[in-house]
């Protein structure tokens, strides 16, 4: 009998959440409780880490046939047996990277950022807006267009991008799984290159949040994660924080960096203003939002942009 597909499909996976479970139901598997913070409804609680930041069937939609496929759930589900091998380990010890762990670790940095639900809404934001910047330009009557791409110049009927426009949920949906797969392999090649560093801390400190990935770049202010400047950021549990940022020196070792006193909302505060819809952490996040704004206020800090 072929296994049944989840409907629960996470998005943030729960072996994830587990580092950032309160003190008193952390290691215990099943039943690890967060504390989060609900931004859209403005609610504070604890939860279960199995009740947030997932969708139902997100990665297996209906076809037309009415048939579910589970291909890019399990592979997301294989990829994480893999890392929770290791992943206590790296979030809470200091260690060594082979490159084949750091290979790893790219990978599934690279899914977070594309497995989002977020990335749904905006490939559909984004064919509205190419569509209606590319019709601004076209002579009124013309059927095709030309524009290049990768130094090559290509040709496409205008028709083409009107039936994008119309394309059904089930084809929005495949566009969306299948891009995890396709853009995964560009981004691991770029987050190889870049310098790996830990931000560590003595006290559990650090919160995370539905979408953990931080991109910002307050060099440039170009966010694509091979763009000069581009900082990626990552909390792996309240005491260490993984940065990844251009690598001047061509470093290949992990190198690692106490927190000073007093500077974690530094880093918090972009995880916080990056959140989907909840703040997470191992302690009332009240008291964490409390402490960036005032840390804000005495230091007059303006945090460099993230990825929305």
């Amino acid at each position: 009998m072929a296994n049944q597909i989840p409907k629960r499909q996470h998005y943030v996976p729960k072996f994830y959440l587990k580092e950032f479970a309160t003190n008193e139901t952390y290691g215990k598997k099943d039943k690890a409780q967060i504390h989060i913070y609900d931004l859209k409804n403005e609610e504070k609680s604890i939860r279960n880490i199995k009740t947030i930041a997932y969708e139902q069937y997100l990665y297996s939609p209906t076809n037309e046939e009415n048939a579910r496929s589970s291909y890019m759930e399990d592979k997301l589900a294989d990829l994480e047996s893999l890392m929770s091998l290791i992943w206590k380990d790296f979030a809470n010890t200091r260690m060594g990277l082979s490159h084949s762990m750091k290979k790893g670790i790219s990978l599934f940095i690279a899914t977070l950022i594309l497995r989002h639900p977020d990335n749904l809404y905006k490939n559909k934001e984004m064919k509205n807006f190419l569509y209606t910047d590319i019709m601004k330009h076209i002579p009124k009557g013309e059927t095709k267009f030309t524009f290049s791409a990768n130094g090559q110049e290509s040709i496409m009927e205008i028709k083409d991008i009107e039936n994008g426009l119309n394309a059904s949920q089930y084809d929005e949906s495949m566009f969306f799984i299948e891009n995890i797969e396709y853009l995964s392999k560009t981004i691991i090649e770029q987050l190889i290159k870049k310098k790996w560093s830990i931000i560590a801390s003595k006290e559990k400190v650090f919160i995370t949040s539905d979408r953990p990935v931080v991109i910002s770049n307050s060099e440039t202010g170009l966010l694509g994660v091979g763009s000069k400047g581009v900082v990626i950021s990552l909390p792996l549990s309240p005491t260490r924080l993984l940065r990844l940022e251009d690598n001047i020196n061509n470093e290949e070792d992990l190198s690692e960096y106490p927190l000073n006193e007093g500077h974690a909302p530094f880093y918090n505060s972009p995880i916080w203003s990056n959140a989907y819809r909840y703040i997470i952490g191992h302690k009332d996040t009240e008291e964490v939002i409390d402490e960036i704004y005032n840390y804000q206020e005495e230091n007059r800090i303006d945090f460099p942009r993230e990825v929305k």
